[in-house]
């Protein structure tokens, strides 16, 4: 169930056993189409309505589009509403989006690339967000001398080299 809070966010409430705990209603989260994002959507989206056993696939389906926006509703929103397009929906989410190479990469990237030596303020910013995606590496078991290594050299590939490459790891 989807309702408006004070906010006016959406907020859901997943229907339980009357023995269990009410939890406070949760924001279901929300995606883009962020490669780097991804990982944290389908967990949370997974935990709280795909592996939820009392809703309907119809509903899933319902549930996922109100949480996708930008890129990532762009890639669904030919599938019709019936139940059984959710098994789709969700596959296509996850072959698109559920990319380890992309996702390691894209860290890297905002860690690693150079840029304008940002004033004291930016510096601060860019140390916060230097540390969420070091973090998000280290989760995914990813910040090696090996990935940051493989990641350097690539960059220095050119394209046709880069692709080849690919192909053969």
């Amino acid at each position: 169930m989807l309702s408006n809070t004070e906010n006016g966010s959406k907020a859901q409430s997943i229907p339980c056993d009357e023995n269990e705990i009410q939890l406070p209603r949760m924001q279901l989260p929300t995606f883009s189409g962020t490669y780097e994002d991804s990982p944290g959507f389908t967990d949370q989206f997974k935990a709280t309505v795909h592996d939820n056993k009392q809703l309907i696939d119809s509903k899933r389906l319902t549930y996922l589009r109100s949480c996708l926006t930008g890129e990532a509703a762009k890639t669904i929103e030919t599938l019709g509403t019936a139940a059984s397009n959710y098994a789709i929906a969700w596959s296509i989410l996850e072959s698109r989006y559920d990319n380890p190479h992309i996702i390691i990469n894209r860290h890297l990237d905002a860690l690693l690339s150079k840029g304008i030596k940002p004033s004291y303020d930016e510096f601060t910013k860019y140390l916060n967000t230097a540390e969420s995606h070091t973090i998000a590496l280290k989760a995914r078991g990813e910040f090696t001398t090996d990935t940051i290594l493989l990641y350097l050299l690539s960059t220095k590939m050119d394209s046709v080299t880069e692709l080849k490459w690919r192909e053969k790891t």
